[in-house]
């Protein structure tokens, strides 16, 4: 009979001189209700803090850093300087709530609370608890995402956070947990039950794998994934594959640890952080990857940070976020525009990407000089002939909504030069 286990589940973070963030405000993680939502994506531009909240987030999970003089210290024996300045008081605050699902039924659920001002982190918990009752199983991963590789990782006690706050810190070597899931798995039903969803998650995921296969080549036991191509090791797949890998293996590993009685791990209770979710990945991936892993991962929340518009719009029913430069600090803008059923071109010309415009920058300002003499109250036989020649230059611009409407137009507009020839 299956365990149950009960979840915790991040509702907000506030924070105050963290960083680029100054004054008190905070980071919403729930939808109308109250419920934490299942989805939040954080936007902005490069530098407005958005890996800054994801480390924060980890940071006042108890028991998971300590306090060094003004730095966090991971258990990874890397530190963290978050301070905004030596003068200035920091202070995050997260709440949580406890007992809520995503996936089956909700009992009665209760919110608890962890501080950090600066000195220590305080946890709050509900009269006749500890921090043990309400465990926050929290992994997260920075947007290097490094795998490890041969023999490095095996006496490596993993770190579930370590990643976020260095670069440098390796991800489990996905090929050695394949290889030796496969070796337990003709004993061991549960690590054939755990192989058998980590390749089914590789297969679904990876466009162009059809199979894995376990091989000895040159007397070393191989994993090898069968491609349109034939045949390729893990090294030498590419680097959005080998990047996909690194994180999802590992993401899947930690569950299968934290939940040894579960009969599926990867449905149990998890918060996933991903800095820069959309690194590498082709824009079919982009547009698929929320719907994969909400099937996969069915009681995960998922906090990411990300610059994609195809996520961004497959994202829209979800909780987006919005950090904008103002003056010395970053806003946190926790109601943004709402791009539901909104297109691509329409989403990055919002104010969630500031793009002015769609098309190339010439074009563009072609286009505005045309506008400019267009508007002038009196059209001169100079500014016919200017307007003659920016045509020429912009030569034929396409209004359709896919590449078929755009060929289709095309071809009317030969046929139009070609009559008025």
């Amino acid at each position: 009979m299956e365990k149950s286990v009960k979840s915790c589940y991040f509702l907000s973070l506030t924070l105050e001189n963290v960083a680029c963030f100054g004054k008190k405000q905070k980071l919403n993680l729930t939808d109308k209700k109250g419920n934490p939502h299942r989805w939040t994506i954080i936007l902005g531009d490069n530098g407005t803090g958005k890996t800054t909240l994801l480390r924060s987030l980890v940071s006042i999970l108890p028991g998971e850093n300590s306090i060094y003089s003004g730095l966090i210290r991971t258990h990874s024996d890397v530190f963290w300087d978050y301070k905004r300045g030596d003068k200035l008081y920091p202070f995050v605050e997260g709440r949580f709530i406890y007992n809520f699902s995503f996936y089956g039924k909700t009992n009665i659920t209760r919110e608890i609370r962890s501080t950090f001002e600066g000195i220590s982190i305080i946890p709050t918990f509900p009269k006749g608890n500890s921090f043990e009752d309400f465990f926050i199983p929290c992994y997260s991963y920075s947007a290097a995402r490094i795998m490890s590789r041969k023999d490095s990782s095996r006496n490596q006690i993993r770190i579930p956070n370590a990643s976020l706050f260095s670069d440098n810190y390796p991800l489990i070597d996905a090929e050695e947990w394949l290889l030796k899931a496969d070796y337990l798995a003709i004993k061991n039903k549960k690590y054939k039950t755990y192989k058998n969803q980590v390749e089914d998650i590789i297969l679904n995921l990876l466009p162009d794998v059809s199979k894995i296969e376990y091989k000895i080549q040159d007397k070393e036991p191989q994993v090898l994934f069968k491609t349109s191509f034939g045949l390729v090791s893990l090294e030498n797949l590419s680097l959005g594959y080998r990047t996909m890998l690194a994180w999802m293996v590992d993401f899947a590993a930690m569950l299968f640890e934290r939940y040894p009685d579960s009969n599926n791990p990867l449905k149990e209770p998890a918060v996933l952080l991903v800095d820069e979710i959309d690194l590498h990945l082709h824009p079919k991936w982009q547009k698929t990857l929320i719907d994969f892993l909400n099937e996969r991962f069915p009681n995960t929340q998922f906090i990411a940070t990300a610059h994609s518009p195809l996520l961004v719009q497959e994202a829209s029913d979800y909780n987006l976020v919005l950090l904008e430069k103002k003056g010395k600090d970053v806003i946190i803008n926790n109601d943004p525009v709402s791009v539901k059923n909104w297109r691509i071109d329409q989403i990055l010309t919002s104010d969630l990407f500031g793009i002015k415009t769609v098309r190339p920058q010439k074009t563009q300002k072609l286009l505005d000089k045309r506008t400019k003499i267009l508007s002038r109250p009196k059209i001169t036989e100079k500014d016919k002939k200017e307007i003659s020649d920016i045509e020429k230059e912009l030569d034929f611009i396409p209004y359709g909504n896919s590449q078929e409407e755009i060929k289709a137009d095309s071809l009317i507009q030969e046929v139009l030069k070609k009559i008025n020839s």
